[in-house]
């Protein structure tokens, strides 16, 4: 819902950044509100990302939701549908007229996004070594979700080791769950009940 409408990340900001495109983005601790994110471009297209991410949030102001990667990640969020930014033939929709915030946020959470290209300020390809192979690599990323509350911090909160058998003595919150996404082209999400977690 449009309610989780603050966002904060440590990674590469405060604006947008790609894997090409991210030397005036230095790295550190960035927040702001998700409809911020977007640029509005004259014509609707990819907008909004954040590159060499460690961790990204969504919050409400009472509850929030804590992606922590495995390794870096790129990601982004958008308060409509992410396919309102599709390019479609013969579109005339205008990115700062059109573009406008529904009921609904799109959090992206990407192993990496192949870099914007344009080294002519237009129409130039990306440079090979800033693209990912489609079709013969198989790229696998892991990354956690773990859901905090008003006045955690989430800095600590994201150091916590959930490699260790009693991750409690890392870091002690009282939610009842915790969240583990295996990424491999789909996601599958696994949640666990905090107190059966606590038992192994």
């Amino acid at each position: 819902p449009k309610d989780f409408n603050k966002v904060s990340w440590y990674g590469r900001g405060p604006h947008e950044s790609y894997w090409d495109r991210k030397t005036s983005a230095p790295v550190k601790v960035y927040s702001g509100t998700v409809w911020e994110q977007t640029y509005p471009y004259v014509r609707p297209q990819e907008t909004g990302n954040k590159t060499d991410v460690r961790w990204m949030a969504l919050d409400n102001g009472t509850i929030g939701l804590l992606a922590i990667g495995q390794k870096l990640f790129d990601g982004s969020v958008h308060q409509y549908p992410y396919r309102d930014l599709e390019n479609i033939p013969g579109d005339k929709r205008h990115g700062k007229l059109d573009i406008k915030p529904k009921n609904q946020v799109d959090w992206l959470i990407d192993y990496r996004q192949t870099g914007v290209g344009g080294d002519n300020s237009w129409g130039a390809r990306t440079h090979q070594k800033y693209t990912l192979d489609g079709k013969s690599t198989n790229y696998k990323y892991n990354f956690y979700l773990i859901p905090f509350t008003k006045g955690v911090d989430i800095m600590d909160l994201s150091k916590i080791n959930m490699n260790y058998t009693d991750w409690r003595k890392h870091f002690e919150y009282n939610l009842n769950y915790i969240i583990y996404c295996r990424h491999n082209c789909s996601c599958n999400f696994y949640i666990y009940d905090r107190k059966e977690y606590e038992k192994e």
